[in-house]
């Protein structure tokens, strides 16, 4: 291993080793010597799909994203959850909160990256977002289970282009997968997590609102307000409608 982090340390024949397991943190991590890994290269191909891993519960498990604004917007908006690899407490660990592009080490402007994405997006990438954290049932904290097995079935289907979307209704510029495509792969899909079907719809719809209104005021009270034209792009993207 190349490093380790998040990991705890053990002492074994007077040698201090990092143990390989998840034991303090569910967060533990470590680089594998590359040539470990067989053939490998030093460059990658240009990102055909460009995937933003959220904790909303009122984002079904996958999302397209045909509007680049959109596909920018929610990246540079990007709602999570604080982890237990981050020493915060347990009243921490329930906020929502807003980590651009998922890049807590980020010490420059966050137009800049705004403004990257943008032509990444414009050069051909498509965006999605994923969501894992569970999706809403009949309010906030009564969820139904996004299995890791659901996740990672869509991810094949997106790299295998195994799915056809549709418009969502509720968020101009956003797509879902269309029934007959996702449950051929995952039967009861759609009538699991179509928004169309949740319980308590108008809180639903009152929660999802809510959630892009404090994307857009996150949007606004960054630095973005310093490139009006990048801003306003964004912010006029994240309008969810009942």
């Amino acid at each position: 291993m190349i490093s380790t982090m998040n990991l705890a340390l053990t002492e074994a024949d007077g040698k201090i080793l990092p143990l390989g397991q998840d034991v303090r943190n569910p967060n533990g991590r470590a680089l594998i010597d590359r040539d470990l890994l067989g053939a490998y290269v030093n460059r990658c191909a240009f990102p055909d799909i460009m995937v933003w891993l959220m904790k909303d519960t009122c984002l079904p498990p996958v999302v397209r994203f045909a509007d680049k604004a959109l596909g920018v917007a929610m990246g540079a908006s990007l709602m999570t959850r604080r982890n237990l690899a981050e020493n915060v407490s347990e009243d921490e660990l329930k906020k929502l909160v807003f980590e651009p592009f998922a890049n807590p080490f980020r010490v420059y402007e966050l137009w800049k990256d705004v403004d990257a994405f943008l032509h990444v997006f414009k050069a051909g990438a498509v965006g999605y977002a994923f969501n894992s954290v569970g999706f809403w049932k009949s309010s906030d904290r009564d969820l139904r289970k996004i299995p890791l097995s659901t996740s990672l079935t869509l991810q094949t289907a997106l790299l295998l282009d195994q799915l056809a979307w549709e418009d969502w209704d509720m968020l101009p510029g956003a797509q879902l997968p269309t029934r007959e495509s996702v449950d051929r792969l995952l039967p009861g899909y759609t009538d699991a997590y179509d928004p169309a079907n949740v319980e308590n719809r108008d809180r639903y719809a009152e929660t999802l609102k809510d959630r892009f209104h404090q994307r857009r005021v996150f949007l606004q009270n960054s630095d973005l307000h310093n490139q009006p034209e990048l801003l306003m792009a964004l912010v006029n993207a994240l309008m969810a409608r009942a």
